[in-house]
């Protein structure tokens, strides 16, 4: 819980305080402090304006990430039809070597799978995408 009248440090150099009756900014600056006072009609205000903003930003980002849902969705779609075969060999492969050996084998056991050459090439293309999509959102950050 915040002290009334003592002032709290907010980020990027801001701090606030509230004297009981109004919010206080202040921004210290070289030359001396910037502030402003937000009397309570002036915070309301402030607030429904915030809340205004933050609803428009959402709406308008919307669309935005429903495509981005839907391409994830895709996507998601698209490395599980090219690894499930290969995954698929590697549970059959590791579970008949667990019953003909008839124990649990730990979690760091080796073992012999035989993977087709088409199951090479989708574990190849199931890489790529993953490369491609990586290297895409780190161009955008």
């Amino acid at each position: 819980m915040t002290d009334i009248g003592k002032e709290e440090y907010l980020g990027d150099g801001l701090y606030a305080s509230f004297d009981g009756c109004m919010f206080t900014l202040r921004a210290p600056r070289e030359h001396g402090d910037h502030w402003v006072g937000l009397e309570p009609n002036v915070m309301k205000a402030f607030d429904e304006y915030r809340e205004r903003t933050l609803r428009a930003a959402i709406h308008h980002l919307r669309p935005r990430i429903e495509a981005l849902e839907v391409v994830l969705r895709e996507d998601i779609n698209i490395l599980l039809n090219l690894l499930n075969p290969l995954h698929g060999e590697l549970d059959k492969q590791s579970y008949d070597e667990k019953l003909s050996q008839n124990f649990d084998a730990p979690p760091d056991a080796e073992y012999n799978v035989n993977i087709t050459a088409q199951m090479e090439r989708d574990l190849t293309q199931a890489v790529l995408i993953l490369e491609r999509r990586r290297d895409a959102l780190a161009s955008k950050a």
